[in-house]
């Protein structure tokens, strides 16, 4: 499955500058903010909640929150605080939305790709969504916020590469000459590759992706 990004700009919104606390690069229980769906599952366990999460910035508050995927709106909960949030499953994926204004304040309810699930809420001095992506049982994790979001955009945009951003094989995102039309979506450097039936590599002296025909 293809999954879209969660909020408009995905690609260029500021993140949070460290990892979340208690996430699975940060063993330690570090006092701020923690993942959602980690912690939940594990603190009943005497565990630190596993997981990563992003903050990604809005464009201003009641900025559409998407579903990235067709699913079921699994959990729900507000306390009446601006950690209002929600979970998407479908699939294999479970998405954990927070700092929204759900438009369904419940479970059962069935999104389809591309619905507007929620909107940024206007109680944050910055409006941004909290999103956790956990695929197959797993959480999708990475070392900085900025090679976890590299990691996202690599499951974003079009079954057919259109992106003209590519994730490379070491999980980091640089801006590439993938001939996309209109420049949208994302694809990761294995996809374009095989579709292309290149061969790519990266040149950092002169900061490009150099691409060749594997036939030549």
């Amino acid at each position: 499955m293809r999954l879209i990004p969660p909020i408009e700009k995905f690609d260029s919104a500021t993140v949070n500058n460290t990892l979340h606390g208690r996430s699975v690069y940060r063993s330690e229980d570090v006092p701020g903010h923690n993942v959602f769906k980690g912690w939940s599952t594990w603190a009943s366990n005497g565990h630190k909640g596993v997981g990563d999460g992003l903050d990604i910035g809005g464009q201003g508050w009641r900025t559409p929150v998407v579903a990235v995927c067709d699913g079921v709106q699994t959990y729900f909960a507000n306390d009446m605080t601006k950690l209002e949030v929600l979970y998407l499953e479908g699939d294999g994926i479970v998405a954990v939305y927070a700092h929204v204004n759900a438009v369904y304040e419940g479970t059962g309810k069935h999104w389809k790709q591309g619905d507007t699930i929620g909107v940024l809420r206007g109680d944050l001095n910055s409006p941004h969504v909290h999103f956790e992506l956990w695929v197959d049982g797993a959480v999708l994790a990475d070392q900085t916020p900025e090679r976890l979001r590299a990691k996202m955009l690599g499951l974003f945009g079009e079954q057919t590469p259109s992106a003209y951003t590519l994730v490379g094989l070491d999980g980091v995102a640089r801006p590439g000459p993938w001939l996309g039309e209109d420049g949208s979506g994302y694809c990761s450097l294995r996809v374009a590759a095989q579709a292309a039936n290149v061969n790519v590599t990266w040149d950092g002296s002169k900061n490009q992706w150099t691409f060749t025909s594997k036939e030549a």
